[in-house]
């Protein structure tokens, strides 16, 4: 079975840089000098397919009678992830609680597609036994989530296999620190559960205390789930859900 997890980074007092993995097969952690030798890497970016065609993309918010704060923050976060992917496209308000997106030249729509219409809204919780043998878990919301969440990008990591990074702010540092202390020093399974619009992404083995609120996430990522994931991440989480009820290329 793949394995996923966390290689947590932390810059020491002596110019070094320390790195811990937390990961879901039990592997032993651990730590070398230096710095990951993947760099930030743009989106692969869907178009260019010379085919010069419209694609016109409607989605229905999850909500009857959206506010006005909810559409305008719901189109400037498509507008967003859109922009950072290189698309140039335009996103309006179709009437109701309806999104209009429109496309030209896009040779892949299904990439498209799943940047726009994930809700990203990503949160960290703790995973505590529930019986003596830890056999059953309880998950608690530590309050952490993609709301915290500063920076995040694509990359490789030192297998060349591609990441993503996030960087929290003070506040999701802090609580990140709080958090894998705990785990670190109290708990028994010691594992962050980490959810994606409310599935679980994976359970990483927490083996280090992180106090610089920086991780890099591994999970067998392509470079379009580690970019798109990201981009959402970076753009923010949708207010409301979205259906897709129409696509169109012409």
């Amino acid at each position: 079975k793949p394995w996923v997890g966390l290689l947590l980074v932390v810059d020491l007092p002596d110019g070094t840089t320390s790195y811990a993995t937390l990961n879901t097969a039990q592997r032993e952690s651990y730590q070398w000098e230096g710095r990951p030798t993947g760099d930030p890497t743009p989106a692969p970016t869907p178009t260019s397919s010379g085919l010069h065609e419209l694609t016109k993309l409607v989605y229905r918010m999850s909500v009857d009678d959206p506010s006005t704060e909810q559409i305008e923050a719901t189109l400037e976060v498509i507008r967003s992830r859109l922009s950072t992917f290189g698309l140039d496209g335009t996103v309006t308000k179709a009437g109701g609680n309806q999104i209009a997106v429109e496309l030209r030249d896009v040779s892949d729509a299904e990439l498209v597609k799943r940047l726009i219409g994930k809700r990203a809204h990503l949160v960290f919780k703790e995973r505590t036994c529930a019986d003596p043998l830890c056999q059953e878990f309880t998950d608690s919301d530590t309050l952490l989530t993609g709301e915290d969440v500063v920076n995040a990008f694509a990359s490789t990591n030192t297998q060349g296999e591609w990441v993503m990074n996030i960087q929290f702010g003070s506040r999701g540092a802090g609580i990140f620190s709080e958090l894998t202390e705990r785990i670190f020093t109290q708990q028994d399974t010691k594992r962050i559960a980490i959810f994606l619009d409310e599935n679980e992404l994976f359970a990483p083995v927490a083996r280090a205390w992180i106090r610089d609120g920086r991780i890099q996430i591994t999970g067998n990522f392509s470079r379009e789930d580690a970019s798109t994931l990201a981009i959402q991440l970076e753009s923010g989480r949708l207010p409301v859900a979205l259906e897709l009820i129409s696509e169109e290329v012409r």
